[in-house]
């Protein structure tokens, strides 16, 4: 198989894969950039669609990349530097084509929905929890981080691939899961009713909200219910990621995905 080569961080398609940092740039692509060994064969794994793999030159004779079927890019150390997002770049790339989402829609099941969550490591910690804790999918409400940002899909640990993730607004999304007959339960610091009294159930959503203000009043009015986790001491409250973990490992009866559900894009 030929491979391109490519040696300076000027070159035309370097710059085009720069711009996947940016939201705007990964929605007009319609890409988004992986990085390091383990995501990259973890997305290779999940049968994503990729563009092409990018690697170091020293890396042309691996195992991994002898045996991979997507284009190969080799790189020079100055052209993975411009491309990483991360302090020591690893070698070793991939440019993943976007998930079409357009076609999901709501359904029975366990869902995780999030409004407002800024931090891109809270973001991806709880799109790998809630793939671990069997929910059918991840909503990302206004003004939470892009699931698909660098710093999301590193903190995900490969859960990006496993579970669909879909931008939306929640005001459309609860209300559709409601009438799917999905319980809504949004999570609060102190108000609303103890976790531990939730029976677990197989149709539920839950709401995680910003981790300052917490979920927005115009969220809350349009779920059934508010929980809290019970806290002693003086602890006022638990990390966004720490909080969700504990809730839906409760409220959730693993949701079994139908034979054929797919949501990695065209093969």
């Amino acid at each position: 198989m030929n491979r391109i080569v490519i040696e300076s961080p000027d070159n035309p398609r370097v710059r085009a894969w720069r711009k996947l940092a940016t939201p705007k740039g990964r929605a007009a692509a319609g890409a988004y950039f992986v990085e390091g060994p383990h995501l990259v064969e973890e997305a290779v794994r999940a049968g994503v669609p990729l563009e092409c793999v990018i690697a170091k030159k020293e890396h042309e004779s691996s195992p991994f990349l002898r045996s991979c079927t997507a284009p190969i890019v080799l790189v020079s150390d100055k052209v993975m530097r411009a491309l990483s997002d991360t302090v020591t770049n690893q070698g070793l790339a991939a440019i993943c084509k976007m998930p079409d989402m357009a076609a999901f829609q709501p359904q029975p099941g366990c869902y995780l929905l999030l409004d407002g969550v800024q931090d891109p490591g809270n973001v991806g910690t709880m799109i790998r929890t809630a793939a671990a804790a069997g929910f059918l999918a991840v909503i990302t409400g206004l003004g939470s981080a892009d699931a698909f940002a660098p710093k999301v899909v590193r903190a995900a640990q490969g859960a990006i691939f496993q579970i669909p993730v879909i931008s939306g607004e929640l005001a459309d999304w609860l209300p559709a899961l409601r009438r799917e007959g999905v319980v809504c339960l949004a999570a609060a610091a102190r108000e609303g009713r103890d976790f531990r009294s939730v029976e677990p159930a197989t149709n539920v959503g839950l709401v995680i909200g910003n981790e300052g203000a917490g979920v927005r009043p115009e969220v809350l009015a349009l779920c059934d219910e508010v929980v809290h986790i019970p806290m002693v001491g003086a602890t006022e409250s638990l990390s966004a990621p720490i909080a969700a973990g504990i809730l839906m490992f409760h409220v959730a009866l693993p949701h079994v995905p139908a034979a054929g559900m797919a949501f990695g894009g065209e093969g």
